[in-house]
């Protein structure tokens, strides 16, 4: 079995249970090739890296690019693993890289990392939110029929602004985290507006109709 760093905080393996090196990952050992299953490892811990939100991207896909490579059905002992579970290790590192390396999908899976609800269980949403969308889509339509085109994209930096904002304000309760109940339903309700704020924003590059 492989140990794991604890004061570090990271779910690495300090040695491989196999050939006893070190190992950069907890899922492969680059010396002796020997595969580890990813159960119990969180998106962050299978890149080495600290459940947090902000982190350097430049270098979450050098480690991905990396693991990617250690974990190929072709550098491994495939009388021993088989390429079925290379196979399923790399679906997950797949994933856990694209949610990692958007900021939305990141603060989203932290709060649901740290207990907080998801947008299935909570579908809460700022009552501004909801007003706000309904007066746009308003103001977008009359632009639309009178072919103001300057008015239109007014409305398109407006919303695309409200994001950004929204997005800050995501992204410092995400630093927050885990905090308290409280916190964590705030940011579900923030997550939950931002997402009014894509539809809006996919509708009316597409014309708005």
């Amino acid at each position: 079995m492989s140990t794991r760093n604890e004061q570090s905080g990271h779910a690495t393996p300090v040695k491989c249970g196999d050939c006893a090196l070190p190992m950069d990952f907890p899922l492969v050992c680059a010396s002796c090739r020997r595969l580890f299953p990813a159960d119990g490892l969180n998106f962050f811990e299978l890149f080495g890296m600290p459940a947090r939100y902000d982190l350097d991207v430049a270098d979450l896909r050098k480690r991905y690019f990396r693991l990617s490579r250690e974990i190929h059905p072709d550098r491994g002992p495939a009388e021993s693993e088989g390429d079925a579970s290379r196979e399923r290790v790399s679906s997950v590192v797949n994933r856990a890289f694209q949610v990692l390396i958007d900021p939305l999908t990141r603060a989203e899976y932290l709060l649901e990392l740290h207990g907080g609800r998801s947008s299935a269980e909570d579908r809460t949403v700022p009552p501004d939110a909801l007003e706000g969308s309904l007066q746009i889509r308003e103001e977008w339509e009359e632009a639309r029929q009178a072919g103001d085109g300057a008015a239109q994209t007014a409305i398109r930096t407006r919303v695309e602004e409200g994001f950004e904002r929204r997005m800050a304000d995501v992204a410092e309760l995400a630093r927050s985290l885990p905090g308290d109940e409280t916190l964590r339903d705030l940011m579900r309700a923030r997550l939950n507006a931002i997402k009014y704020d894509q539809r809006m924003l996919e509708q009316l590059a597409g014309g708005g109709e």
